[in-house]
């Protein structure tokens, strides 16, 4: 049985809820991806949203702010890139619309696109004194389409989808998202990372094949017998682990092991104590 993929999609159900919820007259939750409230009482900050607004406007900058961010920035660090995998809307209808038939191109490259396409939104909401990201989001559009219904939004979305069709299964995730390059970099050390079982596990594959955002991620951590999976763009999603034969995969804490991440859209791999 999928254990992890149930999780994951019961998770993005009840985000959604949640953020759908004041529509129908609830309190819980208040807000959208980039900022909330929830119980009334706890501040919730992307912290990407927050360094853009600090970028754009320093004097503005507020405590409130800052705590929010920090919040989930330590999640992020503890959890790795798991907003991605777990959370994201635009991820997942990538995921599903990644099960079709004519989905079968696998996406190529080492990702690092992202990585300047974000340092180009930082200088930008510096240069510009605007959040340029949390204009032009998709999460935002999304959510704008949830509260208000279709609109001038859904082309951008469609615009995802067939950059996924023509690219390649994950595209805009593994090489174009912004927001997915920032929460690499915070999950670079992640506390939670994939153990790989190197008695256990034969290399058929199955694994990497199963990845979401594409088999690079995977393959050469398990071709090198590594035991810690250190790739920066690992959602801890767990499809590898419901789809390993030997069940070799499963989660675990660990900050060294057999590789440490090295550089951007790369890994060094070195030995550990």
């Amino acid at each position: 049985m999928p254990t992890w993929s149930i999780m994951r999609n019961l998770m993005r159900i009840l985000m959604l809820l949640l953020i759908m919820s004041p529509a129908f007259g609830l309190t819980l939750f208040y807000g959208n991806f980039s900022s909330a409230l929830f119980l009334g009482k706890l501040h919730l900050t992307d912290p990407l949203a927050a360094l853009q607004v600090l970028l754009a406007n320093p004097a503005g900058i507020s405590g409130r702010l800052v705590y929010s961010a920090l919040i989930i920035f330590a999640l992020y660090a503890l959890l790795g890139r798991v907003f991605c995998g777990w959370v994201c809307p635009l991820g997942a209808i990538q995921e599903w619309v990644g099960k079709l038939p004519i989905m079968q191109k696998a996406v190529t490259g080492n990702g690092s696109f992202k990585y300047h396409l974000l340092l180009v939104v930082l200088v930008v909401s510096y240069m510009g004194s605007i959040p340029l990201f949390e204009i032009f989001s998709p999460m935002s559009l999304l959510n704008r389409m949830l509260m208000f219904g279709l609109g001038v939004e859904l082309t951008l979305i469609l615009f995802i989808i067939m950059l996924d069709i023509h690219k390649g299964k994950g595209f805009w995730c593994h090489q174009v998202c912004p927001l997915g390059a920032f929460y690499s970099l915070i999950g670079r050390w992640r506390l939670v990372r994939l153990k790989i079982n190197k008695q256990s596990c034969t290399n058929c594959g199955t694994c990497w094949s199963k990845c979401p955002v594409g088999e690079e991620v995977l393959r050469p951590a398990v071709n090198k017998g590594s035991t810690l999976l250190v790739h920066a763009d690992c959602t801890n999603c767990g499809d590898c682990i419901d789809g390993c034969p030997k069940k070799a995969l499963s989660f675990g804490l660990g900050v060294g092991g057999q590789g440490l991440p090295v550089g951007v859209g790369k890994e060094i791999f070195i030995k550990g104590s």
